[in-house]
């Protein structure tokens, strides 16, 4: 059946340390498998990725929020 909908998301996380560091390694090894969760997920069109990194192209600038 055909998804009659589709969902945008942006996505994105406030973490305690540096991304390479210790403290968000959880983080680092769940991302690949929440990705690929959304991606076997029904209606699902496409994601970006980020410039100069492996993985699907980027959809443009990458920009991060100003305030929560």
């Amino acid at each position: 059946m055909a998804a009659s909908h589709h969902l945008a998301m942006y996505n994105f996380g406030l973490h305690v340390a540096a991304y390479d560091q210790p403290e968000v390694l959880g983080f680092r090894l769940r991302e690949p498998l929440n990705f690929a969760a959304a991606e076997r997920a029904a209606g699902f069109v496409g994601r970006s990725g980020y410039d100069g990194e492996a993985g699907p192209a980027s959809w443009g600038v990458q920009v991060f929020p100003r305030f929560i």
